[in-house]
């Protein structure tokens, strides 16, 4: 799977890694800064195993305040 080119959708590929091995990872942005005020936007992970099975999570909405 490409992330590179163009997509279908506004996306952009914020981080690339590898997971603990308990499954979890965080992310940290860079400060949001104050023109997003009122926007929503949406954060989905996508991620595969070691047989490049992909899984897709459930999109989160974040709207800053």
């Amino acid at each position: 799977m490409d992330l590179t080119g163009p997509t279908t959708s506004p996306a952009t590929l914020m981080d690339t890694g590898v997971n603990a091995t308990n499954g979890t990872r965080s992310f940290t942005s860079a400060p949001v800064p104050t023109s997003a005020l009122g926007l929503t936007i949406y954060f989905e992970l996508l991620a595969h195993d070691q047989n490049s099975v992909f899984y897709d999570s459930n999109a989160h909405a974040v709207t800053f305040y």
